[in-house]
C-alpha cells in the first residue's frame, strides 16, 4: 500500500476535559439518558455492520456493479422516506403529545391510520413504477432493469420501516426503533449476499438488491410484529379521536422537509449519475458511507429528546425547554468532533478496505466530514423546530439550501467532478446550519449555536427529568 495520509495534529485535552464534564450532567433526565446511550449503542453497531455490508459488496461486485447497486439504492431511501409522507416525524409529535396529555384513545387512531395510509401510497407507487418501468423496458440498460424492479419491490417495505421508526420512538422504545432498520437488516445483508454467493448466484447489482430486499423484509416483519404486541399494553383507552387533516397537513411539510433533506443528502450522487460512470460513483458512494458515521452521536441524541421536546413543548415549560436544547447541542457537537477527528486519522485505510481503488476518495471524504460537523454545531435545532409547530419555517430553510445544493452540484461537478460533489454538500450544510440557527433564535427564543451557549456545566433550574 502507498503511506497513508497523516491526520492533523492538534490538542484535544480540551475536548476531553468537556466530554468529561457532559458525562457528569447527562442530557438532564434519567430516560433521556438512557434512551440516548441505547441509541448510541445502537448507532455504533449498525455503523459496524453497515460499513461490512458495504465493503463485502463493493469486494464482491466490484466497482462497476457496485457503483450501480449505489446508484439505485439512492432512489430507493429517497422513495421509502417520501412514501411515508412525512407521518413518521409527526408520529414522534403527536403520540407523544397524546399519550402525555391523556388521549390516548387519539394516539391509537393516529397509529392505525398512518400504517394504512403509508402501506397503500407505498405500494401504489411501487405497482405504478413496475408498470412505467416494463412501458420503457426498451429505453432501459440491461443491467438497470431488474436491479431497478427489485428495488421498487423494496419501497412499502422501506417506508413501513421508516413509519415504525417513529413511532417507537414516541415512546422511547429505542431499541425497538433502530435494532431491525440498522442491525437486524445490516446482518441479514451480509449474511444472504453470502448464501447467494455459496449458492453461485451471479455477483451483480440485481442479486445485491434482492438481497437488500429480503433483509428489509424480514426485519420489517419482526419489528412489526414486537410493536403490535407492546402496542396493546403501552396506551390508555380513553375515547378515540380522529384528526386525519389535522396530521396530513402538519406531516406534509414535514416530507417536503425531508425531500429537501435527501436532496441534500443525494442530489451529488444523483446529479454524479450524470457526468461520471459508474466506476467513479462507487468510490464517492464509499466515501458518503464513511463520512456518514460522523451523524451517529446526532442521530443519538435527537433519537432520545425529540420526543421530550414535544412533551415539553406541549406543557409549556419553556425553561426546561430551553436548558434540554443547550445539552442536546453540546451533546452532538463534542462527541463528533472527536468521530471527525477519527474520521481523519483512519479515513484512508478504512477506504481502502473497500479495495485499493477506493483510497482516491479519501479527499472526498474529509470534506463531507467538515461539513456534517459544521451542520452538528447547531445540534438539534431542526428537532426543536419541528416538534415545536415551526416545521414550515425549517422547511424553508431546507428549501434555500437544498437550492444551493443543486445549484452548486451542477456547477462545480463538471469542472471538478467528485471534488465538486462534495464541496457542494458541504457548503450547503453549513448554509443550513446558519439558518437553523437564526430561526432557532427567532422562533424558540434561544441560541442552538456551540459557540453562544452557555457554559457546559450550567443546569438550568426547573428541569424536568
Amino acid at each position: 500500500m502507498p503511506p497513508r495520509p497523516q491526520p492533523a495534529e492538534g490538542d484535544t485535552g480540551g475536548l476531553r476535559v468537556r466530554m468529561r464534564k457532559m458525562a457528569a450532567d447527562g442530557l438532564g433526565g434519567a430516560d433521556i439518558n438512557r434512551s440516548a446511550v441505547i441509541a448510541l449503542a445502537i448507532r455504533i453497531a449498525a455503523a459496524g455492520l453497515g460499513f461490512a455490508a458495504h465493503v463485502v459488496l463493493a469486494r464482491v461486485l466490484g466497482a462497476a456493479e457496485y457503483g450501480i447497486y449505489s446508484y439505485i439504492w439512492v432512489w430507493v431511501t429517497i422513495g421509502g422516506f417520501l412514501a411515508s409522507l412525512g407521518l413518521s416525524e409527526a408520529a414522534v409529535r403527536f403520540i407523544a403529545e397524546y399519550r402525555d396529555t391523556g388521549r390516548g384513545g387519539t394516539a391509537r387512531s393516529f397509529v392505525k391510520a398512518s400504517i394504512a395510509i403509508v402501506g397503500a401510497l407505498s405500494t401504489a407507487i411501487a405497482a405504478a413504477g413496475a408498470v412505467a418501468l416494463y412501458l420503457a423496458a426498451d429505453h432501459i440498460p440491461q443491467a438497470y432493469f431488474v436491479p431497478v424492479l427489485l428495488a421498487l419491490a423494496c419501497l412499502p417495505v422501506f417506508a413501513l420501516q421508516d413509519l415504525l421508526e417513529g413511532h417507537a420512538l414516541a415512546f422511547s422504545w429505542t431499541g425497538l426503533a433502530h435494532v431491525p432498520p440498522y442491525v437486524v437488516r445490516q446482518l441479514l445483508i451480509i449474511l444472504l449476499l453470502l448464501a447467494a454467493l455459496a449458492a453461485a448466484y451471479p455477483p451483480t447489482a440485481a442479486t445485491a438488491m434482492a438481497v437488500v430486499l429480503a433483509a428489509g423484509a424480514g426485519a420489517t416483519f419482526v419489528q412489526f410484529a414486537v410493536y403490535l404486541r407492546r402496542l396493546r399494553h403501552a396506551l390508555g383507552h380513553e375515547a378515540p379521536g380522529r384528526h386525519t387533516r389535522l396530521w396530513l397537513t402538519t406531516a406534509f411539510p414535514m416530507m417536503m422537509t425531508n425531500a429537501f433533506q435527501l436532496v441534500l443528502t443525494f442530489s451529488d450522487i444523483i446529479v454524479l449519475g450524470f457526468f461520471v460512470d459508474p466506476q467513479t460513483i462507487a468510490l464517492y458512494f464509499a466515501a458518503t458511507r464513511l463520512s456518514s458515521q460522523v451523524t451517529a452521536v446526532q442521530f443519538s441524541v435527537t433519537s432520545a429528546v425529540a420526543q421530550r421536546m414535544a412533551g415539553l413543548g406541549a406543557t409549556g415549560d419553556r425553561q426546561a425547554l430551553t436548558a434540554l436544547i443547550h445539552r442536546s447541542t453540546r451533546w452532538i457537537f463534542w462527541p463528533t468532533l472527536a468521530v471527525t477527528l477519527g474520521m481523519v486519522a483512519l479515513g484512508w485505510p478504512l477506504l481502502w478496505l473497500f479495495g485499493p481503488e477506493f483510497t482516491a476518495a479519501y479527499p472526498v471524504l474529509l470534506i463531507l466530514a467538515a461539513g456534517l460537523l459544521g451542520r452538528a454545531a447547531t445540534g438539534g435545532a431542526e428537532d426543536a423546530l419541528k416538534m415545536l409547530g415551526h416545521e414550515r419555517a425549517e422547511f424553508r430553510a431546507k428549501a434555500a439550501s437544498t437550492i444551493i445544493n443543486l445549484a452548486l452540484n451542477f456547477g462545480l461537478i463538471p469542472w471538478l467532478g467528485i471534488y465538486g460533489a462534495a464541496i457542494a454538500t458541504a457548503t450547503s450544510m453549513l448554509a443550513y446550519a446558519a439558518m437553523l440557527e437564526l430561526l432557532t433564535r427567532r422562533k424558540v427564543g434561544t441560541s442552538s449555536f456551540i459557540a453562544t451557549l452557555p457554559g457546559a456545566g450550567d443546569t438550568a433550574k426547573g428541569q424536568s427529568s
